[in-house]
């Protein structure tokens, strides 16, 4: 083959190669639009599965203690939470500080619900899908508590001037509040965690927006805590371990026993018949 043939093959070879490769790309494109559309359907499910769990609570949701943002339906072990969210809005630059309170959402990934969840709006968890809350200002906690866990920062439930001084712990107190935020951690894979915002710009501690936003996150954390305690009293109690004492059984079952084999000696002697063997044997052994 000439060097006209080589060049003539070699380009051949070239034109095939980049056919290939142009077709694979077209199988890539196809595949990658095969993909986006069958997630496309799975948001689409879940935001309807999730919609209908929330209509089906909504039915059935009588509340029997409303208090700060949280309402118990403790009929029905549910508890509805209002304006939750699991994001914060992005003007909001004070509460952006707060990274302690933010950690989680921006681990959260990628669920559709979450999405879904991001607009403040009222939703409807059962009891057992709480984990923990905290309550944080300008990212340290006043108040903490969850299922298995003791309830940290007490005072809050005492007078404003308690809270205050829990947070300083002992250091001196800010005159004014950045961000105060109450994270509800869940045990649900749609939306593990809840933000509420109570403090969202800049206020002094003695100004009457940061006494409303205070006895309004006191109110959340009570309730918040009355299903912490519902929680605890039903789980089930584990049956404490009886031990009995077998010494005396043991002693008097061996006493028989050996009153058994002097009855077989007399029986053997012939001095006892064997009904009368048999039935001294029986109330010996209680048979």
């Amino acid at each position: 083959m000439g060097l006209f043939g080589k060049a003539k093959e070699m380009a051949a070879s070239a034109a095939s190669a980049a056919g290939d490769m142009a077709m694979q790309k077209v199988d890539e494109a196809k595949q990658e639009q095969i993909a986006k559309a069958e997630r496309k359907e799975l948001d689409r499910q879940a935001k309807d599965a999730d919609k209908a769990q929330q209509d089906e609570y909504k039915r059935i949701f009588h509340a029997t203690n409303d208090m700060g943002d949280v309402s118990i339906d403790s009929t029905n072990g549910l508890f509805r939470v209002r304006r939750a969210s699991a994001d914060i809005p992005k003007q909001s630059g004070a509460m952006m500080k707060a990274m302690k309170a933010t950690a989680a959402v921006y681990t959260l990934g990628a669920s559709v619900a979450i999405e879904h969840a991001m607009k403040p709006s009222d939703r409807i968890f059962r009891f057992e899908e709480i984990r923990s809350f905290e309550l944080l200002e300008d990212d340290s906690q006043v108040v903490g508590g969850g299922v298995g866990m003791a309830l940290v920062g007490g005072a809050f439930f005492g007078a404003a001037g308690a809270v205050a001084g829990s947070i300083a712990g002992g250091k001196k107190t800010k005159k004014t509040c950045d961000s105060m935020i109450l994270r509800i951690d869940l045990n649900s894979v749609d939306m593990p965690c809840i933000l509420i915002p109570y403090v969202k710009k800049t206020v002094k501690k003695t100004s009457n927006d940061y006494r409303k936003a205070l006895s309004e996150a006191q109110q959340t954390v009570s309730c918040l805590q009355m299903i912490v305690d519902a929680l605890e009293k039903m789980k089930p109690v584990e049956p404490q371990r009886v031990v009995v004492e077998h010494a005396g059984a043991v002693a008097q079952s061996d006493d028989s026993i050996e009153k058994v084999k002097k009855l077989k000696e007399l029986l053997d002697m012939g001095a006892l018949t064997q009904e009368e063997f048999d039935a001294k044997k029986r109330e010996l052994l209680g048979l």
